[in-house]
């Protein structure tokens, strides 16, 4: 039953009961005499009674249904109330997330030039690094100081101040990562150049090989530690001309590794592409690429005599 209803009958029975209660009264001072009540007074004083008991058990009954309705009403406006203060807030991140956050990679470069001073190898590494390479580098320190604990831009941004020591552990960690990658980039370079010359020597007839051979003897011959130049073989088959380039090179390996060693280290990978050789009429079968140079060459001699 419905509050409303309730508090309906309540009225319905109250006002009954104060009527029937108006009559007995009226009847009682019309007697004269002070016989006890009759039956139908009793009766009446007894319906009186029934009613106000019922009276009141459905009044509180309807308190307590608009208590818990006012309950329910109000539980149901917080659980309301929090999910559109959630709502807000999911919607107040996404505004966040979507604008661009101001780069964080200058205020580190300057950060970092300056911790790292005493150290000049690092310093000009990572003076260096151009600044689209130096905004990648600041992202993958940014995730390294992540995965740690902390945030770079709090180093960046001097929030550690007032945690010294604090911000000294946080620095510290942040150089070593930054020497670390300095280091491994070295090396990666150092292999670079290495894996050149570990190609040319098991395929050093290749076009990649004839080439990378020919600039590492003439950065040889310019160290002094060969003697062998290319003019040496202008009157040499190509393969004739590769073999001797090969030993020379593999002599001078083995008589100064470590001069070798600096030589190789000077060189870069970079080589001149080779342009494709181009088909040679009235040859059935060419075995490899120094046969046809020797078909190519009396031929193109042959023309320049005619010119």
């Amino acid at each position: 039953m419905e509050p409303i209803s309730l508090i309906v009958l309540v009225v319905v029975i109250g006002g009954a009961s104060i009527y029937l209660e108006r009559r007995w009264k009226a009847r009682k001072s019309n007697e004269n005499t002070d016989a006890p009540a009759s039956g139908e007074e009793e009766q009446a004083a007894s319906f009186m009674s029934q009613m106000s008991s019922q009276a009141r058990s459905l009044g509180s009954q309807a308190v307590n249904r608009a208590r818990e309705i006012g309950i329910q009403a109000g539980s149901q406006t917080q659980t309301l109330g929090g999910q559109a203060a959630t709502q807000a807030q999911a919607l107040r991140e996404r505004i966040s997330f979507g604008r661009p956050k101001p780069s964080l990679a200058p205020g580190f470069r300057a950060w970092a030039v300056e911790a790292v001073k005493e150290e000049p190898i690092l310093q000009n590494w990572l003076s260096s690094l151009r600044d689209d390479q130096f905004v990648d580098f600041t992202d993958n320190v940014a995730d390294f100081c992540s995965t740690i604990g902390f945030e770079l831009e709090w180093l960046v941004h001097e929030e550690f101040d007032r945690m010294p020591q604090l911000a000294e552990n946080a620095g510290q960690a942040v150089i070593n990562y930054c020497r670390s990658c300095q280091q491994a980039a070295a090396a990666q370079a150092a292999l670079d150049l290495f894996r050149a010359y570990r190609e040319y020597t098991e395929n050093p007839g290749s076009s990649r090989g004839k080439v990378y051979g020919e600039e590492l003897l003439d950065r040889l011959l310019e160290a002094g530690l060969t003697s062998v130049s290319i003019a040496d073989f202008l009157g040499a088959t190509a393969k004739a001309k590769q073999e001797q380039v090969f030993q020379a090179i593999q002599s001078a390996a083995e008589k100064h590794p470590a001069a070798f060693n600096q030589a190789l280290m000077a060189m870069t990978e970079s080589v001149t592409p080779v342009p494709p050789v181009k088909e040679v009429e009235n040859v059935k079968e060419v075995e490899n690429i120094e046969e046809v140079e020797e078909v190519v060459l009396p031929e193109a001699a042959a023309a320049s005599a005619t010119e």
